[in-house]
């Protein structure tokens, strides 16, 4: 009888082993899961918002204020733009597009001959480095 006991109670001590491991890597392989789609949907949601075409062209730098015509596929996606110059990021709200573009206009901007332009959002995706004295962004 007392071998039959100690039988029963080691099957009963696996057999919440085996439970308490099941739950554990349930939770793991779940947290696992939702973290990634997470992760995904966010980065997805992020590129997606930043799928849009945009060029920069008659450039001009004089006394501090940076002038340059923007065209853009999206009206309704790009609100803000961002230009950065020698002392840091500089947010510029945008006006009214006629026709997909419009001139902007930004004041008190220290730079050498170079400055890097991005929409609100899109630093990582859709960034554009801009020469002033060749006239181009790459």
């Amino acid at each position: 009888m007392a071998g039959q006991s100690k039988n029963i109670t080691l099957y009963v001590f696996l057999f919440a082993l085996f439970i308490t491991l099941a739950m554990v890597l349930g939770a793991r392989t779940y947290n696992l899961f939702t973290g990634s789609k997470t992760e995904t949907e966010s980065t997805m949601k992020s590129t997606m918002q930043c799928a849009f075409s945009y060029s920069l062209s008659n450039m001009e730098y004089s006394d501090g204020v940076l002038r340059f015509d923007l065209k853009t596929t999206d009206e309704e996606l790009f609100k803000k733009i961002i230009v950065v110059g020698h002392d840091g990021p500089k947010e510029i709200a945008l006006g009214t597009y006629i026709n997909f573009r419009q001139g902007v206009r930004v004041e008190q901007i220290p730079m050498g001959d170079s400055f890097l332009v991005y929409p609100e959002g899109c630093e990582g995706q859709n960034n554009k480095t801009c020469l002033i004295s060749e006239g181009r962004c790459n």
